[in-house]
């Protein structure tokens, strides 16, 4: 069914806000999986004793204007004091432990990258190893594709589904006992997510494959490659990991039914995914969105946009994200209808060999 290009989406707004109380910007060069380990994590423990219960945050990494991470902290307007005293105490004890840098490489603004924050706008680069604090602001396009990304409905989904996505990502990504975070470490945590979310948004295989398409093509037409090289690339990666595949595959299935071999964190971030993606099919002005490409990309791009921020925190490379969908798309073409749901031992067996393989 054609779609109308000019219609605005019909929704009702949600009794929510997309707008966080607070948004902080924590500058650390060649340290922000630190950061995350020992600023974010602690700050979202306090953030659960100071708020009111309902309160979250979510973060993403950015090298305007500097290396940082930004934090959006949504909580009620009588923690801000509060929530401003610890963010700022915790930066400064971990601050205050660290050498002098020595052998790094220069840091750079990278004028070239959306500004995202107000204060973005420049090329300045701002004090390294601070906590700077932000006037916020929705960039168009940031939640999905205009006109769906516009309608409050949707937009007010959006903060939630990236706190438990953030929660999943402070949990699970851990530095190993040298304290170094790896390459091997990143990839297998962002195959996890993917496999989790996709398989659980009540998609077919066939629309599950036909999705991590979808983001595999926008990441590598994003780097602007060579985009027939870039695929058989990609086609011999995945020639060699037969194993992975068929492993992925089973998992894939049986992640269909249950996310009971899931971690609580990581099963709890599903819900509002798939809440998230049932409001974006709610919204389209046609159930058979996926017969038109204008809708389809409409519908899968909220998706793409939580998936990516994800794949952004870890900071697993446009061009590994890419290929885990690609290996993942190879999997939901494999994976049979039904499966038996698997336990933990048998995700962490997977993990496991993905954590063997990396790309680039």
């Amino acid at each position: 069914m054609p779609s109308e290009r000019g219609r605005r989406f019909a929704g009702a707004p949600l009794d929510a806000s997309a707008q966080p109380l607070l948004a902080a910007s924590i500058y650390w060069h060649e340290g922000l999986d630190q950061a995350l380990h020992q600023i974010v994590a602690p700050f979202r423990r306090a953030l659960g004793e100071v708020g009111d219960g309902l309160s979250f945050l979510w973060a993403m990494r950015s090298v305007r204007c500097g290396e940082h991470l930004k934090l959006r902290i949504h909580a009620a307007e009588s923690a801000r004091g509060e929530l401003v005293r610890r963010l700022e105490q915790l930066g400064a004890e971990v601050f205050a432990k660290l050498d002098r840098p020595s052998g790094q490489s220069p840091r750079e603004s990278f004028p070239e990258t959306p500004a995202i924050d107000a204060e973005d706008e420049g090329d300045e680069l701002f004090p390294d190893r601070a906590v700077l604090w932000r006037r916020y602001r929705q960039l168009p396009g940031m939640f999905g594709h205009p006109p769906l990304s516009e309608e409050p409905a949707l937009a007010a989904r959006f903060p939630p589904t990236l706190a438990k996505g953030t929660d999943v990502v402070l949990t699970e990504f851990q530095p190993a006992p040298g304290g170094e975070f790896t390459q091997k470490m990143r990839t297998s945590l962002v195959t996890k997510l993917f496999l989790a979310g996709v398989a659980r948004l009540g998609m077919d295989r066939q629309e599950a494959a036909e999705y991590f398409g979808y983001h595999r093509d926008w990441l590598v037409l994003a780097t602007a490659a060579d985009y027939p090289r870039t695929i058989a690339t990609f086609e011999r990666h995945a020639a060699a990991s037969r194993p992975q595949i068929e492993a992925l595959a089973e998992l894939t299935a049986a992640a269909r039914n249950s996310d009971s071999h899931f971690s609580p964190d990581l099963a709890a971030w599903t819900v509002p995914l798939r809440e998230l993606f049932a409001e974006a099919r709610r919204l389209a002005p046609s159930a058979t969105y996926r017969h038109d490409s204008y809708l389809k990309d409409q519908v899968w791009a909220p998706i793409f946009k939580s998936l990516h921020l994800l794949a952004n925190l870890v900071r697993v490379g446009l061009f590994n994200e890419a290929l885990i969908c690609h290996l993942l798309r190879a999997a939901c073409l494999e994976a049979e209808p039904f499966g038996e749901p698997l336990d933990e031992a048998a995700m962490v067996q997977v993990g496991a060999g993905w954590a063997g393989w990396s790309a680039g």
